[in-house]
Parts: structure tokens; C-alpha cells; sequence
């Protein structure tokens, strides 16, 4: 850093307003990996719970599963993917999933389709009143 650069007055909202801006790219970076966190997790959960109501449901299978699992992610994607976390994933899915809203549907995709016979186009109030001149 330059000696004195902030020392001069007309900077210090420069500096201020710049620094505002990256604090709250942060804070915004730091709720998107939150929310992408949450909804991968959620994911996971959901994959887990599919696949397991479609096999047995005993105990002892459904533990193996989430160990033979958590070898297989730890493998190819590092930590986080310990039988417990993986367990954790599982049970969070049913809860989270009934908690979340469900996105409404557009207003246009409610309302029925129409054919272009049913709405036709017509000209502006302005060019309907607009009196007719012709050349001659």
C-alpha cells in the first residue's frame, strides 16, 4: 500500500463504499453455499430415502448401505461423507422437504390457453379514434 493514500480525505468514501460492496459479496456468497448446502444435503437425503424404500427395510441393510456409501463418496469427494453425516442427510430429507414451499406456477401458466382467434389483436384506442385522412 501506498503511504498516505487514505490519508487523503476525498478517498475515504471511495474506500468505504468499496469495501461496503465486497463485505456484502461475501455475506451474499456465504448464504448462496448455505442454501446450495442445504438443498444438496436435502438431495442426498432424498436419493437415500427413495432408494432404500424400494430395497429392504431392515436395520442392518440400510446401515450397510450408508458405510458402503460413505466409502465410496469419501473416495471420490473427501470429507463430509462419514456414515453419520450420510445419516444425518437421510433423516433431514423428510423434514426439510415438508418445510420448503412449493414454487407457485405463473399466473400465465394457470390461465387457459387461448387460441389466437379468441384474443385477436386490435389496435390502440388511440388508432381507433385517430380520424382517417386520405390523399387524393
Amino acid at each position: 500500500m501506498i503511504p498516505g493514500l487514505f490519508e487523503r480525505v476525498d478517498l475515504l468514501p471511495l474506500a468505504k463504499e468499496i469495501r461496503e460492496l465486497v463485505q456484502n459479496a461475501h455475506r451474499a456468497a456465504s448464504r448462496n453455499i448455505n442454501t446450495l448446502q442445504v438443498t444438496t444435503n436435502s438431495g442426498i437425503g432424498r436419493r437415500i430415502v427413495e432408494y432404500e424404500q424400494q430395497g429392504s427395510k431392515r436395520a442392518e441393510y440400510g446401515k450397510r448401505i450408508l458405510i458402503e456409501l460413505s466409502h465410496r463418496l469419501t473416495e471420490e469427494s473427501g470429507r463430509g461423507f462419514s456414515a453419520t453425516d450420510i445419516e444425518y442427510m437421510r433423516r433431514f430429507y423428510p423434514g426439510y422437504h415438508e418445510t420448503v414451499p412449493q414454487i407457485p406456477q405463473t399466473v400465465s401458466g394457470k390461465s387457459p390457453a387461448k387460441t389466437p382467434t379468441e384474443t385477436p389483436i386490435s389496435q390502440t384506442l388511440c388508432d381507433q379514434f385517430k380520424p382517417q385522412f386520405t390523399l387524393t
